[in-house]
């Protein structure tokens, strides 16, 4: 997959008819994978190339970010997008007014538009799919629902705020992930029998507290559990992705990027009165993990 970063709606212009899949695609969601899948069916079909336009970041979104670009560019590659042209959100891109953006689309060859029926664009939100169907031939994707609510990134940030993990894996289609880098930590973990491989986010959308997960490191999976907080019984303050691997894993893994799949929560964070309790609690969680059936997680 081709990736083309721009800094300006005028600085563009390419060859070729392209079928263009419009949005954000914060959270990459079913409704999401609706929209790209289209798109790329309508370009096999016609011969044409399948091409997402997004940004780097949203505009004036509450609440904190679901996936880093790099995240979302690797969930577009997955669904055989030809090309993603990332589009760099500051100043100029923000004023930019919608017939900027419609320009944009001409000089990329954009013979067909595909989008949600909510999707806007320009200064202000001033441009929507209206304006799209006067300018391309554009195909406008109905919502996704779940139990009669509307799919959105909205709902899924609250429900991960909220440790739903189940509700906001279903309204994704996919597990909810963090990827990182493994970094040596404390070690305390090693030395009280429950050793974990440490990632260290700036920022996470979940609460904190304890979860099922499941932990794919060197192509492979395990069963695992994972703290996400700050360890107000040895903790040093600092947000930190703690994963106990299990299944038998006990490879040395410092500078390894891995991927933590959340299941569900198994349990809040908790301040423990020694390093026994906390001990015995983690031998729970790990007894819960071990009997859980992973098959359809």
């Amino acid at each position: 997959m081709k990736i083309i970063n721009i800094q300006s709606l005028n600085e563009l212009k390419l060859d070729g008819e392209r079928v263009v899949a419009l949005g954000l695609f914060e959270s990459m969601h079913r409704g999401h994978k609706k929209v790209i899948e289209h798109t790329v069916n309508l370009a096999i079909d016609n011969k044409m190339v399948a091409t997402v336009v997004t940004v780097s970041k949203p505009v004036n979104k509450a609440g904190l970010p679901i996936f880093s670009i790099d995240h979302k560019l690797e969930l577009m590659d997955s669904l055989s997008v030809d090309e993603v042209i990332v589009i760099e959100m500051n100043d100029e891109v923000r004023l930019s007014l919608s017939d900027d953006f419609i320009n944009l689309l001409k000089n990329i060859g954009t013979s067909k538009v595909v989008s949600g029926s909510d999707y806007r664009f320009g200064y202000k939100g001033a441009g929507d799919v209206n304006l799209l169907k006067n300018n391309f031939d554009t195909e406008v994707q109905d919502f996704e629902l779940e139990e009669q609510e509307k799919v959105s990134t909205t709902l899924i940030k609250s429900y991960l705020s909220k440790g739903k993990i189940k509700h906001a894996n279903s309204l994704l289609g996919y597990n909810y992930y963090i990827k990182g880098t493994v970094e040596q930590g404390k070690q305390l973990g090693r030395t009280i029998g429950v050793p974990t491989a440490n990632v260290y986010p700036d920022i996470s959308p979940l609460a904190t507290g304890v979860y099922l997960t499941k932990t794919t490191v060197f192509d492979n999976h395990y069963r695992s559990i994972t703290n996400i907080g700050y360890n107000p019984t040895t903790g040093d303050g600092r947000l930190s992705i703690e994963t106990y691997i299990g299944d038998g894993f006990s490879s040395n893994i410092y500078g390894q990027e891995i991927k933590v799949e959340m299941i569900e929560k198994i349990r809040d964070e908790v301040k423990f009165g020694s390093l026994d309790e906390l001990v015995a609690r983690l031998k729970l969680d790990i007894k819960y993990m071990e009997e859980t059936n992973y098959e359809n997680c």
